[in-house]
């Protein structure tokens, strides 16, 4: 699988960056929802950096697996495959471990009140969540009409 990531990635070419964007953005945000979250529930430092590591690695276990099953369109799971195993794997290996742990060692030391910034990593994905739930249509002014 981890071939044909890099097959698909190399034909990509300038269209890449949306993919590799996303293949990074996402699992910071779903990273940061475990760490809130087990911030919130009094966790070990521990248990709370592997929780956001699971939390953020979720995007490349199911994506390809769901698309592939909902969509026939080979390229739709080319791209799920390439943004998961391409970038997505390789980015939380190398970058995205270490800062989880470094966020939930932030969170839980004494010196600051991790569950104040826990509730302001929530609301940040909350509103990231809602900002690309809303139709771009509505973001630029543009009505879209049904013919």
């Amino acid at each position: 699988m981890g071939r044909k990531a890099g097959k698909y990635i190399k034909k990509l070419g300038q269209d890449s960056l949306p993919i590799v964007s996303f293949g990074i953005a996402f699992p910071l945000l779903f990273g940061a929802l475990g760490i809130a979250i087990c911030t919130l529930i009094d966790l070990p430092v521990e248990d709370i950096a592997m929780l956001g590591v699971l939390f953020a690695s979720a995007s490349y276990v199911l994506a390809p697996a769901v698309l592939e099953s909902v969509v026939e369109e080979k390229a739709a799971v080319a791209l799920s495959l390439t943004a998961s195993l391409g970038v997505t794997l390789p980015f939380n290996l190398i970058i995205g471990i270490r800062l989880y742990y470094w966020v939930a060692s932030f969170l839980t030391e004494g010196s600051v009140n991790g569950n104040t910034i826990a509730w302001a990593m929530l609301g940040g994905v909350l509103g990231v969540t809602l900002l690309a739930a809303l139709p771009f249509s509505r973001l630029t002014g543009d009505s879209v009409t049904s013919a």
